[in-house]
């Protein structure tokens, strides 16, 4: 069974149908943002998650934020972090 380092739980953002795409996009890159896996990353050289994140906060649409989504997966199976989306 897999040890993850941090668990971030998005599942009642991802699921709330009275969200715009925007405000869903808006909260989700917040709670990441807040989460001790990207507040607490050494930014003193380049940090290519953190612009995986600001990608997502500046994706204009569902499709460009899957693309985004996706990179962030990555990042997260490579640091073992859970992100609950349901």
């Amino acid at each position: 069974m897999p040890a993850w380092t941090h668990e971030i739980n998005l599942a009642d953002i991802w699921r709330d149908e009275n969200r715009t795409f925007e405000e869903k996009r808006d909260t989700i890159v917040a709670r990441l943002r807040t989460s001790p896996w990207i507040a607490d990353r050494d930014r003193s050289g380049f940090d290519e998650l953190g612009e995986v994140v600001a990608n997502l906060a500046a994706a204009r649409d569902v499709e460009e934020f899957d693309v985004w989504w996706n990179d962030l997966y990555d990042h997260a199976d490579r640091d073992r972090v859970w992100i609950a989306t349901f």
